[in-house]
C-alpha cells in the first residue's frame, strides 16, 4: 500500500506540475515515481513529453522510444504523436511519418483522424525545409552579447548600434537567485564589437523586468515593456514610452489603459513611422476579445503623443494560439511576426505578410530563418533590410546546464556580404554545439563548404565503457575513433544479452532498446563524422584553416 501511494503521489505531483507548464519539476517527480516501477510506460511518455516542451528533443526521443518498447498493448498511443512531433522538430521527417503510420495502424477512427492531421503538418514542414534560402548567411552574435541566459528583442538603433534585452541579471535581494531582464546597448561594426552597456535605472527600473525595446527609425522615441508577477504568479507586462532629449532617454510614461488593460499583458512593441500621420505601433496582447492566447494589435500615435485605441490585426494573422514579436517595415508594407499555430518547422516560426493586401496570407520564411526550435524577434536594418536579427534557441545557442532553454541573438546577411575579413574559418563551440563561420569574401567554395560543415553538426560520439585506453586516467589518446567504433559496434549482441538478463527484461525488449541506441546514436553519429571529416579535409586542402573546439 505504501509503495502504491508513494508512486501515486509522485505521479500526481508530476501531473500537476505538467498542467502548470513547470516541466522541469514534472520530470523530477516522474523520475521519482519511475523508481518504484521502472517499466511504467505512462511515466516514460510524460518524461518524454516534458522534455519535448523544454525543447530537449533528443532526450525526449530517447524516453519516447523507451515508452514505445514497453507499451506493447498500445495503452498510450498518444506517445507516437508526441514522438512524431519531436522527430518533426529534429527535421527527421521520414521517421516522423513512420511514427504517425504506426499511430494510425492502431485502428481507431479517432486515431486515424488525428494521425492524418499530424501527417499533414509533417508533410508541410518537410516541404518548407526543402526551400532553403542559400543566399542568406545566419550566425549567432559574439559571446559578449550572447550568454548562457536568454538574449532577445534585438534591433538596430543605427547602423553601428544594437539595443537588446537580456535575462542575465540577478534580482536584487532575491534569496533564490531569480533573474530579471534589462535593456542594453552595444556598438557593433565590421571590425569589432564593443562591451554591452546597461541603460540607466531611469529605464531599467530595478523593481521590474525591463525588456522588448523598440526605437523609432529617427531615434527619438523608445517603447518598451515592464513586467512583474501578480498574486497568481502570472507575468503581466505593460508598455512604456520614453523620449530622447539631448541624447538622454527621459522618464518613461506608462501608455494608456486602452493599450495596457489592467490585469492583462501588452508587450513586444514595434514602433515605426507612418508618414505624415506620425507613428504606428504594433504589439502583442492577451486582452479580451482576441482570436487566441496572444494576438497582434496596432495603434497610431500622433505628434502630440496620443495613441489611438488598439485595433486587432485580424484573423488573417492571429490564430487560436500565440502570435509574437511583430516587426513592421513601413517601406515595404510587410509585417513580420512569429506564431506557434501556423504551419511551420518547429514551435515558433517566423512569417511575413503584406499587411494592406486583403488577399495576402502569412508566408513561412523557411530556412535558415526558421528551424525545428523557436525563432522569433525578427527585425531588419533600416538602411539595409537584407541584413537583420532574430532570436532563437536552436542548436548553436549557448546552453544553460545542458538545456536548450535559452535564446541567443543571431544576425543574418546576404552570403557574399556577410563575411568578415580574417585568415581562418572558426568552428565555434557552444558546449556540444558547433558551427562554422566562413571568412574569405571572394572564396565561394569556402563559404559553401563551411555551410555544408554545419549541416553535420553537432556531433555526439560514444565510446565503449572504459575506452579508449582501458584502466588508464590519461586525458589524451592515440586511438582512432573508427577502430573504437567498430569494436564497440561488434559488441551489440553482448549488450543485448547482458541487458535482457537485467531485472527480467525479455530478449525482444532488450534487443529493441539496445538496437535503437546503436542505430540512432552510435551508428548515426559515426556516419555523420565520416561525412564531416571528408568535407573538413576538402576545406583544409583548399587552403582554409579550421578551428574546432570540443567538449
Amino acid at each position: 500500500m505504501t509503495y502504491a501511494q508513494t508512486k501515486a503521489s509522485y505521479q500526481s505531483a508530476g501531473d500537476k506540475a505538467f498542467a502548470k507548464a513547470d516541466y522541469s519539476a514534472a520530470i523530477s517527480f516522474y523520475l521519482q515515481a519511475l523508481e518504484f516501477d521502472e517499466d511504467d510506460a505512462y511515466l516514460m511518455m510524460k518524461i518524454g513529453e516534458s522534455n519535448n516542451r523544454l525543447f530537449e528533443y533528443q532526450t525526449a526521443l530517447a524516453w519516447l522510444n523507451r515508452c514505445q518498447s514497453k507499451d506493447r498493448l498500445h495503452s498510450y498511443p498518444e506517445a507516437l504523436i508526441i514522438k512524431a512531433e519531436t522527430l518533426k522538430c529534429l527535421m527527421q521527417y521520414d521517421d516522423a511519418k513512420r511514427a504517425v503510420s504506426m499511430y494510425i495502424a492502431i485502428d481507431s477512427l479517432r486515431l486515424h483522424q488525428a494521425g492524418e492531421k499530424k501527417l499533414l503538418t509533417i508533410n508541410i514542414a518537410d516541404s518548407i525545409s526543402k526551400n532553403k534560402n542559400d543566399s542568406i548567411f545566419l550566425n549567432p552574435l559574439e559571446k559578449q552579447i550572447n550568454t548562457a541566459f536568454s538574449e532577445f528583442g534585438a534591433s538596430y538603433t543605427n547602423d553601428s548600434t544594437l539595443m537588446f534585452s537580456s535575462l542575465r541579471f540577478e534580482t536584487p535581494g532575491s534569496k533564490n537567485k531569480t533573474l530579471m531582464s534589462k535593456i542594453l546597448t552595444v556598438n557593433i561594426d565590421s571590425q569589432s564589437t564593443g562591451k554591452p552597456k546597461l541603460l540607466d535605472e531611469l529605464i531599467n527600473n530595478p523593481s521590474w523586468h525591463n525588456c522588448n525595446s523598440s526605437v523609432s527609425p529617427e531615434g527619438k522615441l523608445m517603447v518598451f515593456s515592464r513586467c512583474n508577477y501578480n498574486e497568481d504568479n502570472k507575468l503581466i507586462c505593460a508598455l512604456y514610452e520614453s523620449r530622447l532629449v539631448n541624447n538622454k532617454w527621459q522618464e518613461p510614461l506608462r501608455l494608456s489603459d486602452e493599450i495596457n488593460i489592467p490585469g492583462f499583458t501588452s508587450t513586444q512593441p514595434c514602433i515605426t513611422t507612418s508618414g505624415i500621420e506620425g507613428y504606428i505601433m504594433y504589439f502583442i496582447s492577451d486582452q479580451p476579445g482576441g482570436f487566441g492566447q496572444t494576438d497582434i494589435y496596432r495603434s497610431k500615435r500622433d505628434a502630440r503623443g496620443a495613441y489611438t485605441k488598439p485595433e486587432n490585426c485580424g484573423k488573417r494573422i492571429n490564430t487560436s494560439g500565440n502570435e509574437f514579436s511583430p516587426f513592421y517595415n513601413a517601406d515595404t508594407g510587410i509585417l513580420y511576426f512569429s506564431s506557434d499555430s501556423l504551419q511551420g518547422l518547429g514551435g515558433e516560426d517566423i512569417f511575413q505578410i503584406t499587411i494592406n493586401d486583403v488577399k495576402a496570407v502569412p508566408t513561412n520564411l523557411g530556412l535558415p530563418f526558421n528551424s525545428g526550435y523557436n525563432d522569433l524577434y525578427f527585425t531588419q536594418k533600416i538602411t539595409n533590410p537584407s541584413c537583420g536579427l532574430l532570436s532563437s534557441n536552436r542548436p548553436g545557442s549557448l546552453e544553460l546546464n545542458g538545456q536548450t532553454c535559452c535564446y541567443d541573438i543571431f544576425f543574418f546577411t546576404p552570403t557574399q556580404k556577410s563575411l568578415p575579413q580574417s585568415e581562418t574559418v572558426d568552428v565555434l563551440n557552444s558546449q556540444d554545439n558547433i558551427h562554422p563561420i566562413p571568412i574569405k569574401n571572394n572564396d565561394s567554395n569556402a563559404v559553401l563548404n563551411t555551410m555544408l560543415l554545419s549541416e553535420y553538426l553537432p556531433l555526439k560520439l560514444f565510446f565503449d565503457n572504459d575506452y579508449p585506453d582501458p584502466r588508464s586516467r590519461k586525458s589524451t589518446t592515440k586511438a582512432e575513433y573508427e577502430s573504437l567504433y567498430q569494436n564497440y559496434f561488434s559488441k551489440l549482441e553482448n549488450y543485448i544479452t547482458a541487458f535482457s538478463s537485467n531485472k527480467s527484461k525479455s530478449a525482444d525488449e532488450a534487443r529493441e532498446a539496445v538496437e535503437l541506441f546503436f542505430a540512432n546514436d552510435l551508428q548515426f553519429n559515426f556516419k555523420r563524422l565520416e561525412k564531416f571529416s571528408a568535407l573538413l579535409i576538402s576545406t583544409m586542402k583548399e587552403g582554409n584553416n579550421v578551428n574546432i573546439y570540443i567538449r
